[in-house]
């Protein structure tokens, strides 16, 4: 249990079919909206007398068709992530649940409650806002070039170049952005993990005369992660303002091709409508890069708490004994810097643990329970090892 969940097994390959329909769908709406678009301005241009309604209509529906596809594609993206958000959720919680005591009793809360929250929510988003948008913009970006190279090959084959460019620069760039994700998590962890521990022993800590002492710490840790954060802030949206500018740039290339072959106007129209289109898939790659950062640092942290040792699963989960009371048998019992005499206690009998602080009652008690682990020796249930009784 050291991995994380699949992808594919926590989501219903379904979920992926319907995300793939609602973006041919949109791939339909660009479609129609530039034929109307060229349609109903060409119309204008030879001042038909009469409306030309079903180029309204068509303008219509397929205008309207792409952002209602869009809620779709965000709602199906929310309900993906949902699931594996549940899946990594239950991974984590089955290995803490198989921690030896004493890793547990070590370890940060606050560490261990950002796993829960701020992880799964860099993995939720990675799937909702990342992943379903990279598959729509992997079938939304090609679909729309292609109606704006119907329209006009030179516009099509400019644009495609722009948007080229901007891809693979915006790939050059991305490592930049990693660092910056693992600073400000590991500050925004520290800072969690610190208010979190303190704030329980808080009344303890103003009878201390310590808060002013704690407020400060709380200041200086919040200083250095807002001044990390918005550095990445900055550096995130300088990235995602690439697309933008790529966009005005292609847009005045498709003008000028426009005059120079004196295209008619209700061609230019139509191919704008198209660029209109094409904003959001674009600017949504810069998006998809900034959630997979994010996400690598999450999975990162989760593999990390994923990968430490924890006690050997039991192999009589479904069968636990059948009369109580029952026997306890201690033999060549070692943990730590901790040796047990040898002890058997037979059913209904009563044993007093007795010794200074630090001599191992805890432990000796921890053992017997099968929440930590012997570096050697035996408890046994009813002649039966401890280890193996545990679910």
């Amino acid at each position: 249990m050291n991995r994380m969940p699949s992808l594919t097994r926590s989501v219903s390959v379904w979920f992926f079919a319907a995300l793939v329909l609602l973006s041919l769908g949109q791939v339909g709406g660009a479609a129609a909206t530039a034929l109307a678009t060229r349609e109903l301005f060409s119309q204008l241009s030879q001042s038909v007398a009469h409306v030309p309604w079903n180029t309204i209509l068509l303008l219509i529906l397929g205008g309207t068709a792409i952002p209602v596809l869009r809620v779709g594609e965000r709602t199906l993206g929310e309900n993906m992530a949902q699931h594996y958000a549940q899946a990594v959720r239950i991974r984590l919680y089955r290995h803490y649940s198989r921690q030896p005591l004493s890793t547990m009793d070590s370890a940060r809360m606050g560490g261990v409650s950002l796993r829960f929250v701020g992880d799964l929510g860099a993995i939720k988003s990675w799937i909702s806002l990342g992943l379903t948008r990279l598959i729509t913009g992997v079938i939304v970006l090609p679909g729309s070039l292609a109606a704006l190279y119907w329209l006009d090959p030179d516009m099509g084959l400019y644009t495609t170049l722009a948007i080229s460019v901007a891809v693979v620069l915006m790939a050059v760039l991305a490592p930049v952005l990693r660092p910056l994700h693992k600073q400000v998590r590991a500050r925004r962890s520290r800072l969690a993990s610190n208010i979190t521990e303190r704030i329980s022993s808080a009344p303890e800590l103003q009878l201390l005369g310590r808060t002013q002492t704690e407020i400060k710490l709380l200041r200086d840790l919040s200083a250095r992660l807002r001044g990390q954060a918005t550095l990445k802030v900055l550096a995130c949206q300088l990235y995602r303002a690439i697309p933008a500018i790529t966009l005005v740039a292609a847009g005045a290339v498709v003008v000028v091709i426009s005059l120079q072959k004196s295209l008619p106007a209700s061609q230019l129209a139509a191919a704008l409508a198209v660029m209109s289109i094409l904003t959001r898939p674009l600017t949504d790659i810069a998006v998809v890069w900034d959630k997979y950062l994010a996400f690598e640092v999450a999975r990162a942290k989760c593999l990390n708490a994923l990968s430490r040792p924890r006690l050997p699963a039991g192999t009589t989960e479904h069968a636990p004994p059948r009369q109580l009371p029952l026997s306890l048998t201690i033999k060549n019992l070692t943990h730590t810097t901790c040796e047990f005499p040898d002890l058997t206690v037979q059913p209904g009998e009563k044993v007093a643990l007795l010794g200074p602080n630090g001599s191992g009652k805890s432990t000796l008690l921890a053992v017997c329970a099968g929440l930590e682990q012997a570096e050697r020796g035996q408890v046994l249930i009813d002649g039966q090892p401890v280890i193996e009784l545990n679910a």
